[in-house]
C-alpha cells in the first residue's frame, strides 16, 4: 500500500507544485486587473479550478504521508513538529477548499446559496469548523514545538463557519454583501496559498536564512499579517462606495 501511495505521490507532487505556482500568479492577476473585466473574470475562474486541483493533490499528499507514518515500523512521535506541520497542512487544505467555495458561491448566485446548494454551504462551513477544532485539540493534547502557530492560525475555520452562517441568513440585507463575501473568499484563499508556499514550498530558502531566531515564525504568519488588514481596508472601500451610490 505504501509503495502504491508513493508512486501516486511521484505523479501528483509535480502537478501540485506546478499548479501551485500557477494559482499564485492568477491571484495577483485578479488583484491588479479591473474588477468585472474579462481578464479578472477569466483569472478568477482559472484560480478557482486550479486551486481546487492544488487542494485535491495536497489532500492526497497529506493522507499518503500520514498513512505511511502510521503504517510503518518506526514509532510515530505525535508531538514532533514535523507531524504538527503535516496536520496543519491538512487543516489548511480543508479550510482552503471551504474558502474557495465560499468566494465562488457568492459571485455565482450574487447572494446566499439557494435551495439544495444551501445545504452544501452549511456542510462546508461545518467542515471548516471541525478542522479548526481538530487542530486545536491536537495542539492541546500533544503540544508540538510549533503549537503556538497552530493555535494562532486555527481560528480561521471558526471564522469561516460564523461568516457563512451569517451570510446564508442575512446575505440579501445589503446589496454589497455578496461582493464582500466574494472578496473574503478569494482573498482568504490567496492568503492560504501563500502561507502554504512560504511554509512548505519555500522552506529550503527561509529555514537557513531565519534559523532558530523568532523570525522563523514569519513565513507562517506573514501572509495573514498582510492579507487581513488589506482585506479590511478593501472591504471598507467597497462598502463606502456602495453607500455613497445608494445616497445619490
Amino acid at each position: 500500500m505504501g509503495e502504491i501511495l508513493n508512486d501516486f505521490r511521484s505523479v501528483t507532487l509535480p502537478i501540485h507544485i506546478g499548479f501551485g505556482f500557477f494559482v499564485l500568479t492568477l491571484f495577483w492577476i485578479q488583484i491588479f486587473s479591473k474588477k468585472g473585466s474579462a481578464w479578472h473574470v477569466r483569472a478568477g475562474k482559472a484560480f478557482y479550478w486550479s486551486g481546487m486541483l492544488v487542494v485535491a493533490t495536497a489532500l492526497f499528499g497529506v493522507t499518503a504521508v500520514l498513512l505511511d507514518a502510521f503504517s510503518g515500523d518506526h514509532e510515530v512521535v505525535l508531538n514532533d513538529a514535523r507531524i504538527g506541520a503535516v496536520f496543519f497542512l491538512g487543516y489548511l487544505t480543508i479550510v482552503t477548499f471551504a474558502i474557495l467555495e465560499k468566494g465562488r458561491s457568492a459571485i455565482r448566485f450574487r447572494g446566499p446559496s439557494p435551495g439544495a446548494r444551501a445545504i452544501f454551504a452549511y456542510a462546508r462551513a461545518m467542515l471548516a469548523l471541525i478542522a479548526s477544532l481538530a487542530l486545536i485539540g491536537y495542539a492541546i493534547a500533544f503540544r508540538p514545538s510549533n503549537a503556538i502557530i497552530l493555535f494562532a492560525l486555527s481560528p480561521l475555520g471558526v471564522l469561516i463557519f460564523m461568516e457563512t452562517l451569517s451570510f446564508q441568513r442575512k446575505g440579501n440585507d445589503d446589496p454589497q454583501r455578496w461582493v464582500i463575501e466574494h472578496l473574503d473568499g478569494m482573498l482568504g484563499a490567496g492568503i492560504a496559498f501563500h502561507t502554504a508556499f512560504f511554509v512548505f514550498g519555500a522552506s529550503s530558502f527561509f529555514n537557513p536564512l531565519l534559523g532558530d531566531s523568532p523570525l522563523k515564525l514569519l513565513p507562517w504568519i506573514l501572509p495573514t499579517l498582510i492579507g487581513v488588514p488589506a482585506g479590511v481596508l478593501w472591504k471598507r472601500k467597497i462598502m463606502g462606495g456602495g453607500r455613497a451610490k445608494a445616497a445619490e
